[in-house]
């Protein structure tokens, strides 16, 4: 944990990112045994599918943004 984490109101501003109607932005945090630069895009097409597939359950279509 960076050391500026624990200054008081370093997380405030990003508590809430406030985008359009529809839109909700998702972190995602685990070990990767590869660079970052390496590892994001099939961690992204990862967390893509798993949200694809559990929208589509609720009869939701969903699309990976770029």
């Amino acid at each position: 944990m960076p050391r500026a984490a624990g200054r008081y109101g370093f997380a405030a501003p990003a508590a809430v990112w406030c985008r359009g109607p529809g839109i909700i932005n998702l972190s995602l945090a685990r070990p990767v045994q590869q660079p970052l630069g390496e590892a994001a895009e099939p961690i992204y097409h990862s967390l893509c599918a798993v949200l694809q597939r559990t929208l589509a359950r609720f009869g939701v279509a969903s699309h990976p943004g770029r």
